[in-house]
């Protein structure tokens, strides 16, 4: 069952399979053209949990998307979570001192790698099948404060932050950020 077989306009179907690990698995669209509708928005992202959980954080998805509005294969809008520039007049807000636990995926056709950056902070990465130190739940971390991510590549990035105040996250691909995908955290006082 690996999702080729459409589904039809009011349609559904039920698709079974086993995941023999944690990890981060993108979804998408299968029926050609695939670049497009990617370039639509049809995209998502799938988190399977270890069985022994992580420690306790504020979990947050972002996946980075672009629009090819004109079918003209490029982007002319990119996004946080499908609106562009949503997260930028709705930060999110995080409290002071909280780990929180973000699903990072780049689903953003058209463009090369993009990459993740965060102001005022560094992240941990939790990188499964990598090489680095290994922690008790069998993920590899590294420390960063900026992370590139080809077309599908997902990162499960921890942070806090010790002070409040309003911090900008985004790609740092001037031209991307610029239309729309840019967004700031919202840290309040624990």
């Amino acid at each position: 069952m690996d999702g080729i077989r459409p589904v039809l306009f009011n349609g559904t179907r039920i698709y079974e399979f086993d995941l023999p690990s944690a990890r981060l698995d993108p979804y998408h669209c299968h029926v050609a053209p695939v670049t497009r509708h990617i370039g639509k928005g049809l995209f998502g992202l799938l988190i399977v949990d270890p069985l022994q959980p992580r420690p306790a954080a504020d979990e947050l998805v972002l996946v980075m998307g672009g629009y090819d509005l004109r079918n003209e294969g490029h982007n002319d809008l990119h996004a946080f979570n499908g609106i562009p520039d949503h997260c930028h007049r709705h930060p999110i807000r995080i409290r002071q001192h909280q780990l929180v636990g973000l699903y990072l995926l780049n689903m953003v056709e058209f463009d090369d790698r993009l990459t993740f950056h965060l102001h005022a902070n560094a992240f941990e990465i939790l990188r499964q099948g990598s090489q680095g130190s290994q922690d008790s739940q069998g993920e590899f971390r590294e420390r960063a404060d900026v992370i590139s991510l080809g077309v599908a590549e997902r990162q499960i990035l921890e942070f806090r932050y010790p002070f409040p105040g309003r911090y900008i996250f985004h790609p740092h691909q001037d031209q991307v950020a610029d239309k729309g995908c840019m967004g700031l955290f919202a840290v309040v006082s624990a």
